[in-house]
């Protein structure tokens, strides 16, 4: 026994399973119930089970699906039994259902009273384990778009902007918003400048500068109030020189014709 840990698994699974079924028995053996149920399972009326059973004992339910229903049917029952515990505003109760019929959007509505990051580990297991180790083959829902942007937003204000980037790309782009397009952009550059004490600004300036000279017949650089206002008195001494700062509180932007 020792050496096969798999069947002592299967054999522990199925030890809970029936003394669940016993104890759910043993309620029914004074009515008419038993041989309802029976007489459902004999036919493969699955469906009705669900929708008869007393919401309450949902875990009992829950049990007999895993345990007597066709294993080809039981990714599609959890997700029966998912949505009915929604809409009997159970919802706390709904994620284990949900992770067995691969529903990401219902694991997401069950732990809405959680804390964001671990409904954020949850469902990144689950997708991944959904899309067969990669989360981008599985079709995002809005209500995972939702939870999604608000943890990237708030790895973005810790500055964990390589983490953040990682949780977007996992994501299609097929599946991308417009929000999510602008925060990708925004994360990118806050990446390649992060833990310098150049200013992403600056840097991109720099390199307009080093193009629009080839290009263009003007320059835009940014630089210190103190040194466009030197740039100005320059320009009045100087009237061939087209100098124009445009003086902000920190930087300035000089337009050199």
């Amino acid at each position: 026994m020792s050496g096969d840990p798999i069947r002592f698994n299967e054999i522990k699974t199925n030890q809970f399973s029936s003394a669940v079924e016993k104890k759910m028995l043993q309620k029914m053996k004074s009515s008419s119930s038993l041989m309802r149920l029976l007489a459902l399972m004999a036919f493969g009326m699955w469906d009705e089970i669900i929708n008869l059973w007393n919401i309450g004992e949902w875990d009992q339910l829950f049990t007999l699906l895993l345990s007597r229903a066709p294993s080809s049917k039981i990714r599609r029952l959890c997700s029966n039994l998912t949505q009915r515990l929604i809409d009997e505003g159970v919802i706390l109760n709904t994620a284990l259902p949900a992770i067995v019929a691969d529903d990401v959007e219902a694991v997401v509505v069950a732990m809405e009273m959680y804390e964001n990051n671990d409904c954020m580990a949850l469902t990144t297991i689950l997708r991944q384990c959904v899309g067969g180790g990669s989360s981008r083959t599985v079709k995002m829902g809005k209500e995972y778009k939702s939870v999604l942007l608000h943890f990237i937003k708030k790895l973005e204000k810790e500055r964990q902007f390589r983490l953040a980037l990682d949780f977007l790309q996992m994501i299609s782009k097929d599946d991308y918003t417009e929000d999510m397009h602008l925060l990708c952009s925004s994360l990118h550059r806050a990446d390649r400048y992060s833990g310098t004490e150049v200013q992403p600004g600056e840097n991109f300036m720099a390199e307009t500068e080093a193009v629009s000279t080839q290009n263009a017949p003007f320059v835009i650089r940014i630089v210190s109030s103190q040194e466009a206002n030197g740039l100005w008195d320059n320009s009045k001494k100087n009237k061939s020189t087209s100098t124009f700062p445009c003086v902000t509180s920190k930087k300035s932007v000089i337009l050199h014709f």
